[in-house]
Formats: C-alpha cells, sequence, structure tokens
C-alpha cells in the first residue's frame, strides 16, 4: 500500500468511513484516534459556543458539531479557528455573536486612530479611514475589544448608526458613511464614539 493510500485510508477512519484496515501493524485501535479525534473537536466548539449548548442541549449540539466537523474539516492548525463556519452550518443567530466574539478575542492588536488625529486629517482633507479588525458586527449587535484589553464589549446599534457601520465595514468612503446619518449632527456624533471607544483604524 502506497503512502497516500495509508493517508486516505487513515483520514476515511477517523472520519467514521469505510477504509481498509491493511496498514495497521498489530492490535487494531483505530477507533481510539476515531473517537478522540472527533471528541477533540467538538469539545472546542462547546467551548466557543457555550450559549447555544445551553440552549440546544448537550445531545442535540453533540450531533450538530458532529455534522459540522464532518463537513467542514479544520483548515487552520489552530484550533480556535475551527468554528470559522459553524454559525451559518447552525442557521442561529445565537452563533454568529458568539463566533464574532471569538474572532474578536484573537484578532492581533491594531493601533487605534484617536481623536485629534482624525481631527488633523479632516482639516487636510484626508477623511478616509477603515474599521480596527477587532470589531466584528453580528446581526445589530456590535462586538469589540479596546486596545491593549482582552475584556469583550458589546452594543446593539439601530437606524442611521448601524447603517453606517456597516457601509465602514465594507470599506466604502467617508462621504458615503457620513450620508447613511439622518443629520450631519448624528454623524458627528456617532464618530466621536467610535474613535472614543478604539472602533477607527490609525
Amino acid at each position: 500500500m502506497s503512502l497516500a493510500e495509508t493517508q486516505r485510508n487513515f483520514w476515511q477512519a477517523l472520519r467514521g468511513e469505510e477504509a481498509s484496515r491493511a496498514f495497521v501493524r498489530g492490535p487494531d485501535r483505530l477507533h481510539v484516534y476515531a473517537e478522540m479525534f472527533l471528541l477533540r473537536q467538538v469539545d472546542v466548539l462547546r467551548a466557543d459556543f457555550p450559549e447555544l449548548l445551553a440552549k440546544l442541549g448537550d445531545d442535540a449540539f453533540f450531533a450538530l458539531a458532529k455534522a459540522y466537523v464532518l463537513a467542514h474539516p479544520s483548515e487552520d492548525p489552530d484550533l480556535g479557528r475551527l468554528g470559522r463556519a459553524f454559525a451559518q452550518f447552525s442557521g442561529d443567530p445565537l452563533a454568529a455573536l458568539e463566533w464574532a466574539r471569538c474572532e474578536v478575542f484573537l484578532e492581533a492588536e491594531a493601533e487605534r486612530l484617536l481623536p485629534e488625529e482624525f481631527a488633523q486629517r479632516l482639516a487636510k482633507g484626508v477623511a478616509e479611514f477603515r474599521i480596527a479588525p477587532a470589531l466584528r458586527l453580528a446581526g445589530s449587535t456590535v462586538v469589540w475589544r479596546a486596545p491593549g484589553d482582552f475584556t469583550l464589549s458589546e452594543v446593539d446599534l439601530e437606524g442611521d448608526e448601524l447603517r453606517a457601520l456597516r457601509l465602514a465595514l465594507d470599506g466604502t468612503t467617508f462621504e458615503e458613511i457620513c450620508g447613511a446619518f439622518d443629520e450631519p449632527a448624528r454623524a458627528y456624533q456617532a464618530l466621536q464614539s467610535w474613535l472614543a471607544e478604539g472602533w477607527i483604524l490609525a
């Protein structure tokens, strides 16, 4: 049996599929690897989606997590990225919020724009900006982490500010972002808040 065939059979056995055991030497303990392969990943999803676990119950969550692991094998050496498509797979908005929290927590540090720096940019006619990487929008809930802090914050937005943030996350122009607000005063107020919370990248 070639190396490629051995690897394919081992992978199929790990996934609980029918596979030739011809490559096994000695006692066949593939079932041990297969069980641990699945259970370890389900445990990771349990840790990342505790509220969905509580909502569904252990049995239903296990069935969902098992189906997900088989449909979406990990593509990253960091198991912290395993749940990248779990929210879409589950179809539950709660999972989307929990994954947003995970992503924000894992994001690298990035320097944020200070209010006085933004004012200087505006004075020079340079108004474009980008949203900091440690921020996600799940439905209408913003999840973010301040610079140098691993404490997550959340707030629900609505109306014009929600529209404006979606545009900002899409990388649209400053004029389009400001145009999403009902009044110029609302745009000024919201942008000052975004700067204060560290939402804008330097």
